[in-house]
């Protein structure tokens, strides 16, 4: 071959590998943009899921007690999550290592974070949250972030010892979910986590 020949092929070489090298540039580039933004807006969601559910159990709890405040607890949590997953236009929800609802078991993943992080940390010495990049099975990239919950004070009429959990709702947990698991805490002690995932899909290859 030509001398100018090889001149020119390995020119069109390194043409092509830089164009790949700045079309890589942009790619990582605009998932580090992606990835800032589901981490704000995961931020936001759970901020906004906690505030919420607080406010309507207190409510709850100042119009009609403790009962009042589980069966407001019960009957709209799961509604009030998914509405705020929609309006976030992300997946959202709670969960723990010892559930009330079977509906809120952790998966695999939220476990592991769970029982070796989270586990042992308290409202006084708390846990990050976690928020990482992760690649499904289908090579789709998302956004993970699990934020820890820790037991207030005023949940104890729910969530704490047998001598703190009033009557009537020890009836009502009984009969509504015979295979709760969710008493027994302390407060300030971990209770769970806001568990956000957010797929990180590119409109466009820059």
């Amino acid at each position: 071959m030509p001398r100018s020949s090889l001149i020119v092929l390995w020119a069109g070489l390194i043409a092509v590998g830089v164009w790949f090298m700045f079309q890589s540039m942009g790619v990582r580039a605009e998932f580090a943009r992606l990835e800032f933004t589901a981490r704000q807006d995961a931020v936001a969601a759970t901020q906004d899921l906690k505030s919420t559910l607080e406010g309507r159990l207190t409510e709850a709890m100042s119009e009609g007690g403790p009962l009042s405040s589980m069966e407001v607890c019960a009957s709209v949590a799961q509604e009030l999550t998914q509405s705020l997953a929609d309006e976030h236009g992300i997946q959202l929800r709670r969960t723990a290592l010892r559930v009330r609802n079977p509906a809120n078991a952790p998966d695999r993943f939220e476990r592991g974070w769970m029982e070796k992080a989270a586990l042992g940390s308290t409202f006084d010495n708390p846990i990050q949250p976690l928020s990482v990049r992760v690649t499904r099975e289908d090579y789709v990239s998302q956004l993970e972030h699990f934020a820890p919950i820790y037991l207030a004070a005023n949940c104890l009429v729910c969530h704490g010892s047998p001598e703190q959990i009033p009557a009537d709702v020890q009836a009502f947990l009984n009969e509504r979910y015979p295979a709760d698991r969710a008493r027994g805490f302390a407060a300030g002690e971990f209770r769970g986590i806001v568990s956000i995932r957010i797929p990180l899909i590119l409109d466009e290859i820059p």
